[in-house]
């Protein structure tokens, strides 16, 4: 019955485009201007969609994701140290809650469901959109919010190359080529790089009474990534092919409390990855048709060995876990304007994903079917209303009906400004790891579910040489069935949806632009104030409702000031992290509470000719600090950068 419902369903889709591509024959119509009628997110990136400029993803070009997300946006970025793992809190949420999508598929490991910032270099990204609220709620997970890395085609370019080479403190080296040749009908494009680190950085180990410096060690990684593109044009059609294969090998230092436990532990871990994108699309004058195969392919190898502190050094305890994972996905993707004010979008997806691993029993599977019908509706006014909904299908059983709306306007008598509200409801499913570890999975795990609000004002105002937008918003989500993994009395822990979270807060975020002959500037502030706390009755028994979530920050801020004059572009930025629960007991003890911390990074770059030369200085004032309890992160490091740019048509 369920396989017959999603073959009704995909026929009706394709019933819909058959009659759509007969009424809208025209033999005059150029692809670019469809493309801009097809796109779904067009004209939201003043509500709660944000974009990350193009000029700082060059200048970010040499750093990873994580760096990019930390240093311009509120997200909190749960950082392990350079080369380690990083994970994003979105609005008060989880890892697994903040879903990463690359030209419009997910990425989250199927095990974790979570994603690894540290190991996407920003020099494979072309444009990088955050999403929030109703506009997140459009996929299942996105509890928190989207972070959409994008590639894009670029025709009548002709030949360009780009080459980077670049040394740093500690050891650190990374070579980067960008080769790239498009004409008419062709884009062909080719990104390599190579970064690699000793990570043998000085600095203060607070575990032993009284602190002292020490220097890191056996943290060295290796990162390699090659990401090839294909986009072919002819009519009305659009064929692209993109490839992204990568393989990361990592030391992992001891956590501070371990330094001095003698013996001669061992921990790494390898990681390699293959992403592959097929798509097609088909424009008509008001209509378009997409249709998109992905296969993802990853494996995980993760080694811990201890020994004795003794001379026969012998293992006390030893852990040798690996991971096959892959994921299939097919989808379909329509886009049809009904008259000149209301777009018509729906989405049919199907996917798989399977697992291998030492800590499982046996080969897990998942099956998912996906259907989205999403209605636009923008006037001459600057009114906009979207709404719609999500049904997925798992593995059999239908998940809870997940719609969403969202409503923009002008705010009459002051036509610089204007609001927005939202709400919407979805869902997160367990993770593989949660149904299925062994020992502790626990496969009658419920979907967390998750209702949210949202309420943003903006202004705006662009003049010739200058323009300012700002905006403020306010959030609040109620998540039920939160998973938790908590301690048995079996010695090993179980994750239980024992948890209602409530999260809420408010969002700042503040950027202006002036020209004034040969210079340019530009200032730009994020703010994000996070309230979140358990609020079931097993947290008001265990006597800690109310109180903030461990790791995530109540303030978080960053500011980013660029000058940009006669080839010349400085620029100067600031974050700031407040302090972070690492225990939901009282603050009885000094280690329960990170405390807050602010970096200072500036970077200086000269262009002439075909070359440029660029300087990095990080936590310039030498900052002390700790982003996760026990975890060394680097003082005052330095990074220096040439390129070769040669174009020609």
């Amino acid at each position: 019955m369920r396989i017959a419902y999603k073959h009704i369903m995909l026929l009706l889709q394709l019933m819909i485009f058959s009659f759509v591509s007969e009424a809208q024959v025209s033999d005059t119509l150029l692809l670019q201007q469809v493309e801009v009628i097809a796109s779904s997110d067009q004209g939201h990136e003043l509500v709660l969609i944000q974009r990350i400029d193009k000029a700082v993803l060059q200048a970010q070009s040499l750093n990873t994701v994580a760096n990019l997300l930390q240093q311009n946006s509120g997200i909190f970025i749960k950082d392990y140290g350079p080369g380690s793992l990083a994970t994003a809190s979105f609005r008060g949420t989880t890892a697994s809650h903040t879903k990463v999508l690359w030209n419009g598929v997910p990425v989250n490991a199927p095990n974790n469901g979570q994603v690894d910032f540290n190991r996407l270099p920003v020099f494979f990204v072309d444009e990088a959109q955050l999403a929030r609220g109703a506009q997140s709620a459009s996929r299942q997970g996105g509890l928190g919010g989207l972070v959409m890395l994008n590639n894009q085609s670029a025709f009548n370019q002709g030949f360009q190359i780009e080459m980077k080479q670049a040394v740093g403190s500690f050891n650190s080296y990374g070579t980067y080529a960008d080769l790239s040749w498009s004409m008419k009908n062709l884009h062909l494009r080719s990104r390599i790089f190579r970064a690699s680190s000793q990570n043998d950085f000085e600095y203060l180990n607070t575990a032993p009474i009284p602190a002292r410096k020490m220097k890191q060690e056996q943290a060295d990684f290796l990162d390699r990534g090659f990401l090839q593109e294909v986009h072919w044009q002819k009519g009305r059609s659009l064929i692209s092919f993109i490839s992204w294969s990568q393989w990361n090998d990592r030391n992992l230092p001891p956590i501070m409390t371990n330094i001095e436990r003698g013996g001669n532990p061992e921990e790494r871990q390898d990681d390699r990855f293959h992403r592959n994108v097929l798509s097609y699309k088909y424009f008509w004058p008001k209509a378009s048709l997409e249709l998109k195969s992905s296969y993802f392919a990853e494996y995980q190898h993760y080694f811990l060995r201890t020994t004795s502190n003794y001379g026969s050094y012998e293992t006390v305890s030893q852990i040798d876990s690996k991971n096959d994972l892959h994921f299939w996905q097919q989808e379909i993707n329509f886009t049809q304007a009904l008259g000149a004010n209301w777009q018509l979008i729906t989405s049919n997806i199907i996917s798989r994903q399977t697992a291998f691993s030492t800590s499982y029993e046996n080969k897990k599977q998942r099956d998912q079917y996906a259907l989205q019908i999403k209605m636009i509706y923008k006037n001459e006014k600057g009114h906009l209303l979207e709404f719609g909904a999500h049904q997925d299908d798992l593995d059999g059983k239908l998940m809870v009906l997940s719609p969403f709306a969202q409503f923009t306007a002008n705010i009459p008598g002051f036509k610089r400004w204007r609001y927005s509200a939202g709400l919407s409801r979805n869902y997160n499913a367990p993770s593989l790891n949660d149904l299925y570890w062994y020992p502790g999975g626990n496969p009658d795990l419920l979907a967390e579910k998750a209702l949210q609000s949202d309420f943003l004002l903006q202004y705006e105002l662009k003049q010739e040489n200058y323009s300012i937008s700002v905006s403020a918003g306010l959030y609040a989500s109620q998540i039920e069935d939160w998973i938790q993994w908590r301690p048995t009395a079996h010695r090993y822990w179980v994750p239980e949806n024992i948890s209602k979270v409530f999260a809420r807060g408010a969002e700042l975020f503040f950027k202006s632009d002036y020209k004034h002959g040969k210079l340019e500037h530009n200032l730009q502030i994020n703010y994000a104030f996070t309230r979140t706390t358990d609020e079931s009755p097993l947290a008001q028994i265990e006597n800690t409702q109310g109180r903030q979530l461990i790791y995530i920050p109540m303030h978080q801020a960053n500011a980013t000031y660029r000058l940009d004059w006669n080839q010349w572009l400085f620029s100067y930025t600031v974050v700031f992290t407040g302090e972070r629960n690492t225990s939901l007991n009282e603050h009885e003890f000094y280690g329960f509470a990170l405390p807050a911390y602010t970096l200072h990074h500036l970077s200086l770059s000269r262009a002439w000719k075909n070359f440029s030369a660029d300087f990095q200085l990080n936590n310039i004032f030498d900052k002390d600090y700790q982003a996760i309890r026990w975890r060394a992160m680097p003082g005052r490091n330095f990074a220096i950068a040439l390129s070769y740019h040669f174009k020609t048509k």
